[in-house]
């Protein structure tokens, strides 16, 4: 089987030869273990119900502190396939993933694998695109593993990432019309949403820790009025917090200037049963506090 996978004016371009085998389903016991669970809904799509898929951290803890339990540990080191999502996203589980992988088990590590992927972003999954370019790129090595088809649940996943970009564009638009993303524009405390940022264009004007893609120390003073003053000079009217991170700085800098905080799940799923359903849950924060 060979795919390929491209952008052409933001949309998804996928060619596909048809296996001559039929589909088979994948053993119970053949379960794909992935570290996190955004990334797990996104698997578990792409698989449907040829495999189960589990994720190593549980929905709603902190990718970029967890710490495993033995059981985590043992569950990486009994999986016959392992799909990270890289970049630093979950240093903790780096060590166990890389003693599975001397031990033979089968590692799919997005930073590995696609070496350079949305600028080594580690949130490239905020982006429902890139999520359908993983997949092609993951689909393969899944069905080599397992020897099975999954063209039809991969063909399914992709029309349901196509139309999660489809149906945030149209509702971000719907408040911010015509303005290049300008209206659209948010605050936030670390860069959490920057792929997500430029497919939907709405940029992260104001960022307090500007550079930075993980949680850091509570910043200075002077870094506080600089941020507060970029929110004033951009005049915007959002600033996004990780629901699992509630903020005592953006919410004092929302007294200062009449933002309004609002929280996105984008480490964990939040209540969102599938991946369309997350994207959907944070253009749906966004678009409630512009509105």
């Amino acid at each position: 089987m060979k795919r390929t996978f491209g952008f052409t004016a933001g949309l998804v371009v996928l060619l596909t030869v048809l296996p001559a085998c039929g589909p088979k389903s994948v053993q119970s016991t053949s379960d794909i273990i992935v570290t996190n669970a955004v990334l797990a809904s996104i698997v578990q799509e792409v698989v449907g119900d040829h495999a189960r898929v589990e994720s190593v951290i549980p929905n709603g803890k902190d990718p970029h502190e967890y710490q495993p339990s033995a059981g985590d540990i043992a569950k990486i080191a009994n999986a016959k396939v392992i799909v990270a999502n890289g970049f630093g996203y979950e240093p903790t589980l780096k060590n166990a993933i890389a003693s599975a992988r001397a031990d033979h088990v089968n590692v799919f590590d997005v930073e590995w694998e696609m070496p350079g992927f949305a600028n080594n972003d580690p949130h490239w999954f905020t982006d429902p695109l890139m999520a359908a370019a993983f997949a092609a790129k993951l689909v393969p090595e899944l069905e080599k593993s397992f020897g099975v088809s999954l063209d039809d649940s991969f063909s399914a996943a992709l029309a349901g990432f196509q139309a999660a970009a489809d149906d945030g564009k149209k509702a971000i638009d719907a408040v911010a019309p015509g303005t290049e993303g300008r209206s659209c524009a948010f605050g936030s405390e670390h860069i959490f949403l920057g792929p997500f940022s430029e497919r939907f264009g709405c940029p992260a004007s104001a960022v307090l820790h500007a550079g930075s893609r993980v949680p850091d120390a509570e910043p200075s003073p002077a870094a506080i009025e600089d941020f507060v003053g970029s929110i004033r000079r951009n005049g915007l009217r959002v600033l996004l917090e990780e629901a699992s991170e509630p903020s005592n700085v953006l919410a004092q800098s929302a007294k200062q200037t009449g933002a309004k905080v609002v929280a996105v799940n984008v480490h964990g799923m939040g209540a969102a049963t599938t991946y369309r359903k997350y994207i959907a849950s944070i253009v749906d924060a966004l678009v409630a506090g512009l509105a």
